[in-house]
């Protein structure tokens, strides 16, 4: 195991801070590549060299030190993993005074390199999950070496299998905050869902960037339907608000048999995130129609519908706030009045002011649809929250 820098940086700060004493770290070839005082990083040391070469701790007397290079009085003590030395931790001062802590620094910075190298084995793995999954959502042939690279990392492509994205949605961070705290977010979110989906092993979550995360959830389990599904990633939701300060919102696509079908599981969760304007937080691409349709139609043409159908009354808050609430509920007149705080009268001195306005009968079946979407693509592009 080769001892890295990081790893010897941090142990040179955790040991300082107890024995208050000059502290260095050495490699096997005897370098230092830590320690309190920089001005001896990448100088050889004999000493510690010595200690690596045998295993065992070293002390070094005033006496010794003409007689060795780059050393100075202390102890040196091997940092032992799995019966071999992959280092050398030195502690400078009076043999005598230092000595007492030599089994305790020991252990301590074993504990530390054995902690950093579990982390970094988990890191690699994860890092192994997200290759795969981008490139399984992506490729629509699965030949045999894909199959095996997925059998080694423990992925069961035999299984049947959902894809869910989940989306973050600025609630309290400014512009200002920076992508340095969106990228530390992104990492605690992706530590929290891992967490969340550590009950099922064949269930994966994997950073999608800007905000946006995939789970490649395992549907093998005996009862997984909708209803616990949606349950579940509600709970996962209102978790992330809690503890993140952000809103969330998943889309979840529909149950695939073979692994050759994850990319269409995958592209359906992204149209029911996309269905923008839904009101619930847990969207089943299953559920979808209207919102489907709407979500194919480009930017442009809603631009110009918008203009089309409501220009003429956008500025006028009232007359949309009118229309909004009477779309709300259903085109009843009573509860629309009574949501607006209004006389009924009043309502319908606005709606029809509506109809003036825009040449749309609130009473013509295809009036209400054009108004109705027009509305919605006014919310959809002027309202939405920003994705992280």
């Amino acid at each position: 195991m080769e001892l890295l820098t990081g790893v010897a940086s941090r142990i040179v700060n955790e040991v300082t801070e107890i024995v208050r004493e000059e502290v260095i770290v050495v490699d096997q070839t005897g370098t230092i590549i830590a320690a309190s005082d920089r001005n001896r990083i990448g100088n050889f040391h004999e000493g510690a060299k010595i200690a690596v070469d045998t295993g065992k701790h070293f002390i070094i007397r005033k006496r010794d030190v003409p007689k060795l290079k780059g050393v100075k009085a202390g102890l040196n003590l091997p940092i032992m993993i799995d019966g071999s030395a992959v280092g050398v931790i030195g502690i400078t001062g009076e043999p005598s005074k230092v000595i007492q802590f030599g089994q305790l620094i020991q252990r301590m910075t074993e504990l530390i390199i054995k902690e950093a190298y579990s982390s970094e084995l988990l890191d690699s793995k994860h890092r192994g999950y997200e290759t795969f999954v981008y490139e399984w959502v992506n490729i629509q042939d699965v030949d045999f070496e894909f199959r095996e690279r997925g059998e080694i990392l423990g992925i069961r492509l035999d299984r049947p299998k959902c894809c869910i994205l989940i989306d973050l949605m600025e609630k309290h961070l400014t512009h200002q905050d920076g992508s340095a705290l969106k990228r530390a977010t992104d990492q605690t979110v992706t530590d929290y869902l891992r967490l969340a989906f550590e009950q099922n092993p064949q269930d994966f979550v994997v950073p999608w960037g800007a905000g946006r995360f995939m789970v490649v959830k395992d549907m093998n389990e005996p009862v997984q339907d909708a209803k616990l599904i949606e349950r579940e990633l509600k709970q996962i939701l209102q978790e992330i608000d809690r503890q993140f300060q952000f809103q969330a919102q998943a889309g979840v696509g529909t149950v695939v048999h073979v692994p050759e079908e994850l990319r269409r599981s995958y592209q359906e969760a992204k149209r029911a995130i996309s269905a923008k304007g839904h009101s619930e937080k847990v969207v089943f691409y299953s559920e979808l129609s209207l919102e489907l349709a709407l979500a194919e139609i480009s930017t442009m043409t809603r631009e110009r519908l918008i203009e089309k159908v409501i220009g003429s009354i956008m500025n006028e808050k009232d007359l949309m706030d009118t229309l909004d609430v009477f779309i709300e509920h259903n085109l009843r007149l009573k509860p629309t009045a009574e949501a607006l705080h209004i006389h009924i009268n009043t309502l319908h001195y606005r709606l029809k002011r509506i109809s003036e306005l825009t040449g749309k009968s609130v009473k013509r079946t295809e009036d209400i649809v054009s108004l109705y979407i027009a509305v919605h693509f006014y919310h959809d592009q002027a309202q939405q929250p920003k994705i992280v």
